[in-house]
């Protein structure tokens, strides 16, 4: 798996932030789920963080510096960049390691998928919930299955083989 085919690299910050704000729609106009990992360099991440922390199309920020420690360095103080921030790396493979281990990540426990349509369902008393009680039971079943599911090749059969039926 090449983790970087889809990569591009800005040099203008601006361009960046436009690249990755445009990228939220698909040509039928519906809101898409884009997951971007950023890397950017200390000083990038200094001048865009305010920025970034309001867009919730990216996943994860890396910081690349080639300097040395500095004790001046960065702090993240808000606890939206702090979910986000994966590290400062010195070393361009360690990066790719931790990109490659959170790619991993993303891909075994985020499964997008919508199992009960609250649009179909309608308001129903607690005394009559047996056939909406077994679709719920069988939801959950069906997610926990996904989840415990060791091979992603298993999960995309399921998914398949259940998108037929």
């Amino acid at each position: 798996m090449d983790l970087f085919s889809d990569s591009k690299s800005f040099s203008n910050r601006n361009e960046c932030i436009d690249y990755i704000t445009s990228n939220d729609l698909d040509d039928d106009g519906d809101r898409i789920k884009t997951r971007i990992l950023l890397v950017i360099s200390k000083e990038a991440a200094e001048a865009i963080a305010p920025i970034i922390c309001q867009l919730e199309q990216i996943s994860f920020i890396y910081v690349l510096d080639n300097k040395p420690y500095d004790e001046n360095d960065l702090t993240y103080d808000t606890k939206y960049i702090q979910n986000r921030f994966r590290g400062k790396y010195h070393d361009p493979n360690l990066l790719y390691k931790k990109i490659a281990d959170d790619v991993g990540h993303l891909e075994q426990y985020n499964l997008p998928m919508t199992v009960y349509s609250l649009s179909s369902s309608k308001e129903t008393s607690v005394h009559s919930l047996d056939h909406e009680l077994a679709t719920f039971l069988w939801s959950h079943i069906l997610i926990y299955a996904l989840i415990k599911m060791d091979s992603p090749q298993a999960k995309v059969d399921m998914l398949d083989e259940c998108r037929q039926s």
